[in-house]
């Protein structure tokens, strides 16, 4: 953010853009707590801002079928860290699934 603003404000135009990066970045480095607080509160709130803008874009375009809801609404609970046996318990969760009705497995279907 510190940067992005150096940059917006800059009236040096003959300087090289790289040199005027490193000259921002030795500020930055020697700024007083005092004149980072801004910067860094907007940072926070713009990182705030983007997870929540990605969640919600993550909720819209990840699509899973319903076997996929299903599995992972039952699997995290079943987990162990043998491998072997986690091989089995999704033999096992699958065949879960063939037993449900149409019914139930429409529960499981993305809700848009």
């Amino acid at each position: 953010m510190f940067i992005k603003h150096k940059f917006a404000t800059n009236t040096d135009k003959n300087t090289n853009p790289r040199d005027l990066l490193g000259r921002f970045a030795s500020e930055w480095k020697s700024a007083s707590e005092e004149v980072k607080a801004p910067f860094v509160k907007t940072h926070k709130e713009a990182a705030a801002e983007y997870a929540k803008e990605y969640q919600a874009w993550k909720e819209k375009y990840t699509v899973r079928s319903p076997y996929m809801n299903f599995f992972m609404s039952v699997y995290p609970k079943r987990v162990v860290k043998d491998f072997n046996q986690n091989s089995s318990i999704m033999k096992q969760i699958a065949e879960e699934w063939k037993a449900l009705s149409p019914e139930q497995k429409e529960s499981y279907r993305s809700k848009d």
